[in-house]
């Protein structure tokens, strides 16, 4: 798999944790919002996280199921944080 192929699995992970996010936690907020920091909070796992986890840099092309994971606990660490503090400002 390719790095095309990389982003599209970071993209999904964070569009997919978003939007689940968004259904069960009930919230008036647009969906969109959460499917945008599930997305951006995946790219921030993968460059934050996965270095720190010992993602191969050997070919950074290359597909990583712990870049993978590393999105997807990226993108619902943002989400949990955006929550917490949507409540605490907004509510």
């Amino acid at each position: 798999m390719g790095s095309g192929m990389n982003f599209v699995a970071w993209i999904a992970a964070g569009i997919i944790i978003g939007w689940l996010v968004h259904r069960f936690m009930n919230e008036d907020a647009n969906r969109l919002a959460y499917l945008a920091v599930g997305v951006l909070g995946a790219f921030a796992g993968v460059e934050l996280l996965a270095p720190v986890l010992g993602a191969p840099v050997v070919d950074p092309n290359a597909f990583s199921m712990l870049k993978l994971v590393s999105s997807a606990l990226g993108a619902s660490a943002a989400l949990i944080v955006g929550t917490l503090v949507l409540r605490k400002f907004f509510h």
